[in-house]
């Protein structure tokens, strides 16, 4: 039982960073590659013991009916494709819940700022087939405490120089949407 504790803290874990992380360009290539593996690892540990007690698994397949050995050969190729499903899935619900959080913020006390793009920077992120850079516009904007550097993904009419108009929230002004 504390094995699918572990797996399912674990995997809330993956979640919380991917919706609460996402949007901070500083974070966001670290988030993009290791949500996804503490999700997978989350779902491993919360499989393996729900597998173990089944007491199909315990036994040796040569004693097994041929029926029972389709089921066997069915779960080992369905559990895999379903954690690779769940992964995906929370991936997307992260993301959309991070969407719910800036939102939110942007619904309560915001400003308007006017925002330089700076730079355009390559945030780099690791799959398993190596690093890979996801191109984002590096925005510059002043609150009435400091000055923020935050990160858009390219859009239509973001060039290098242009300026740009922003909603942030006053409580959390690195929640930021383009106006």
């Amino acid at each position: 039982m504390i094995r699918i504790i572990i797996g399912t803290l674990i995997v809330l874990a993956g979640f919380m960073f991917k919706a609460m992380l996402n949007p901070h360009i500083a974070y966001w290539g670290l988030i993009k590659s290791w949500t996804s593996v503490l999700l997978i690892i989350g779902f491993i540990v919360i499989c393996f013991p729900l597998l173990k007690r089944n007491k199909a698994w315990k036994t040796k397949v040569s004693n097994l009916s041929p029926g029972q050995t389709a089921l066997h050969a069915f779960l080992a190729i369905l559990i895999p494709i379903l954690i690779f499903v769940s992964t995906i899935l929370l991936e997307h619900l992260g993301g959309l819940a991070n969407e719910k959080i800036v939102s939110y913020y942007l619904s309560k006390e915001t400003q308007s700022a006017e925002a330089s793009v700076v730079d355009l920077v390559q945030v780099p992120y690791f799959t398993k087939f190596g690093k890979r850079y996801e191109p984002f516009y590096l925005i510059q904007y002043s609150t009435a405490e400091e000055t923020i550097q935050q990160g858009l993904k390219p859009q239509a009419g973001l060039s290098v120089g242009s300026k740009v108009k922003v909603k942030y929230s006053v409580s959390h002004p690195t929640m930021v949407r383009v106006e």
